[in-house]
């Protein structure tokens, strides 16, 4: 049993030392100051700067709320007044590039009409001798469709009285 009552003496010093320590302790804190008046004026003071600050500060953010507000507002007039000009500008584009198709188509189907009327006439062109004996052979000549950029090969007979003779241009003058 000796054991056991020096266990629970222990026990008891313990926490007497604890709950002495804490009361020394809480005195030291809280009763220390206890002797001092608090300065009430200068926590008051120090209040109503702390909230002076913040009523300034509120009122320069409803300033700049206002001023964004504005600048908003504007700017959403100058999105509308763009968006009315680049649907106006597509609409336009879209009107000529239709009337552009429409014209293409017109001179595509112009285009196939002369080849079919230039067909027939290509299959009667008859090979022509020249006086001299000799065999004028057909020239390719490119046709190019302003339409769509193509070239289309005809072939055509081509005689010139000129070409067969050259006379030098001083000799024309002197005649």
């Amino acid at each position: 049993m000796t054991n056991e009552r020096k266990k629970i003496i222990s026990y008891l010093v313990v926490v007497i030392i604890l709950f002495g320590g804490g009361v020394g302790f809480g005195y030291y804190i809280w009763g220390m100051d206890k002797q001092k008046k608090p300065d009430y004026k200068k926590y008051l003071s120090k209040t109503i700067d702390y909230i002076s600050n913040i009523e300034k500060d509120n009122q320069g953010f409803i300033k700049q709320i206002k001023r964004l507000e504005t600048d908003i507002a504007a700017t959403k007039k100058d999105v509308k007044a763009a968006q009315i000009q680049f649907d106006a500008q597509a609409k336009s584009l879209q009107d000529k590039s239709a009337s552009f198709e429409k014209e293409k188509e017109q001179l595509q189907a112009k285009i196939d009409r002369l080849t079919n009327e230039l067909n027939p006439v290509k299959e009667n062109i008859v090979e022509v001798k020249s006086p001299a004996g000799e065999e004028k052979k057909p020239v390719e000549q490119e046709v190019k469709s302003t339409v769509s950029g193509e070239k289309d090969p005809a072939k055509q007979e081509v005689q010139s009285p000129a070409s067969e003779e050259k006379i030098p241009l001083e000799e024309k003058r002197g005649n």
